[in-house]
Formats: structure tokens, sequence, C-alpha cells
């Protein structure tokens, strides 16, 4: 194994990894183990998405019978390339480690986690046609043991602790899970579901609102977010204006002036003339003496043209 960095982190799987060496001898202990570390911490207190799965059974499927999820509600992007082949190497070093964790279904086990895990496996059968790839581990939740939004939850929560998530991957978690939360009883009155999103996830109220705006975004500024062409606090003001002015937006100014300071002064009420007025702002130019050897003269004048070329 080369000293990249595993795709699969040991330390936060630490328990899931003991659990899966002793299902011969204790099956429900297994199951309390897996659930406590995937799923549990990431689900709100009061509805703990591991009493869900409290029933599931870790089980050897066939690869060919597991299906994805719909994309509307896995919504991820897969592994790239190089993080793709890490995985792979892994799996054929070590072993599938991790269970995927499935929902099953008339003629076929949803996959509910493990879409990359499941994909990598299927690599090394076809390389290889080991009949030790033709089957993987799984958390398995029977048909009637939860429902279309718990699932989609637990999609949610699974990608939301195991990857490192886009901030516009992030926004539709964030916007999902709110959707989901929003049909259930919260305990206590009060209780805003935008807080139990940030204590779940570990990130401030105000840090969920953000990610709730962003969904509000038209699919050209989303581009330009995805892109790191415009920050997420220009996004965020961008978002309060209807889609007819976001499209001006982006048809009229460039990426350097859509992440200016001044477009968080930005207000829904705001016409079209009063943006291009806040947006217009001529830079201030200075001149700056320096010396430097005589020599080097042309060598600094080419890569300060070159920088500012880069600013524009």
């Amino acid at each position: 194994m080369s000293n990249k960095k595993d795709f699969i982190k040991k330390d936060r799987f630490k328990s899931l990894e003991i659990a899966a060496s002793r299902v011969s001898e204790n099956i429900s202990e297994v199951k309390d183990e897996i659930m406590e570390t995937v799923v549990s911490r990431f689900a709100p207190k009061e509805e703990k998405l591991s009493e869900e799965l409290q029933d599931s059974s870790v089980v050897e499927i066939d690869i060919s019978k597991l299906s994805s999820a719909p994309e509307q509600w896995n919504f991820y992007q897969p592994l790239p390339d190089d993080k793709m082949l890490e995985l792979v190497e892994s799996i054929k070093d070590k072993g599938l480690m991790h269970p995927l964790v499935v929902w099953e279904q008339k003629d076929s086990y949803m996959i509910l986690s493990g879409h990359n895990r499941k994909k990598a496996v299927e690599m090394l059968y076809e390389e290889t046609k080991d009949s030790k790839y033709k089957a993987v581990k799984c958390n398995l939740i029977k048909m009637n043991e939860i429902n279309e939004d718990e699932a989609r939850e637990i999609i949610i929560d699974t990608n939301w602790i195991q990857r490192q998530l886009s901030t516009v991957e992030k926004a539709k978690s964030i916007s999902e899970k709110y959707i989901r939360l929003g049909r259930k009883k919260h305990l206590g009155d009060g209780v805003k579901t935008r807080d139990i999103i940030a204590e779940s996830y570990g990130i401030s109220g105000r840090m969920v609102q953000n990610y709730l705006s962003l969904n509000q975004l038209i699919e050209e500024m989303e581009s330009l977010l995805r892109e790191n062409h415009i920050t997420i606090k220009s996004a965020v003001a961008i978002s309060r204006l209807s889609k007819d002015k976001q499209k001006w937006l982006y048809e009229n100014f460039t990426s350097k002036q859509l992440s200016s300071p001044d477009i968080k002064n930005i207000e829904a009420k705001m016409t079209k003339t009063q943006i291009e007025k806040l947006l217009s702002v001529e830079d201030e130019y200075v001149n700056v003496n320096i010396k430097v050897p005589a020599n080097k003269k042309a060598e600094l004048l080419e890569k300060v043209n070159q920088w500012l070329k880069e600013l524009n």
C-alpha cells in the first residue's frame, strides 16, 4: 500500500471495524456498534436514526442485487478517479472494512450508504473475476422498517459524516434535511428545525440558514459557486434576489464584481439600476515606487503585469 491518505478514515470508524470482526459471535452487539458509529451521532437527539435501524442485520448480498438510490435522493458526486483508485486499492489490500447500508425492495436492495464502495468492489470483480468480490457485507434494513423520508435522511447523514462535501452539496443536504425534519413533530414547544440541524451537524444556526438560502440560486450562479468563482458570502447575498435579477447579474457582471465586498449590501427590493451602481465602482489606483536591480526591471514588470491580468 502506498503512503497516500486512505479514503476511509480508520479512527472515525474504529468501533465499526471492531464490530465487523465479531459478526459471528454476537450479531446484536455488532448492530448496536454499527448504528452508534455510522448514524446516531448525526441524527437529532429526540429522533435517533439508530432507532430506525435497530433491527437491521449484517448479511452478504450479491452485488448484482444492489441498486442505486434515485438521483434526486443521492445527489452527491461520485469519487474522483484518484480517490476511487485509492478505495479500490484499500479494499483489495484489506477487504471491505465497513458494510454498506441497504434497504430491502421488492426485487432488489437499494443502497443508502456505500455507492462508491459497491462500485469499487464491482471494479475488482471485473478485473479479477474472483468470487470473493461477487458479494458484499451489508447492513440490511427490512422493507417495512423505515419509510422514504427516513431512507433519504440516512443517505444525507452518512454522506455528511463520511465525505468532504462541496458547498453546493452541503446546501442541498441541509435543504433535504430541513424538509424531512419539518414533517416530524419536534419534542418540546418552540424547537426550530434549523436549530435541530445545527446541533446534529455541529454548525451554527446561522450557517444552516445560509446553506438553505443557497438553494435559491439559479443554476448559473450555483455553477459559479461550485467552481469557486464566487464566495459563499456573495452567493448568499445573491440568493436574496429574484431569479430574473440573478440571471441579469450573471450576464452583465464578472465573477470579480460578484465577489466584491459590496455585494453584501444587495437587497431584494433593489432595482437593477441601484445594483449596477453598487457593483460598478471603479478600482482606485495608486503609484508604487520601489527600487530593484536594473537588470531585474524587465522581469519585475512582466510579473506585475501578469498579476494585474489575473486580478481582472
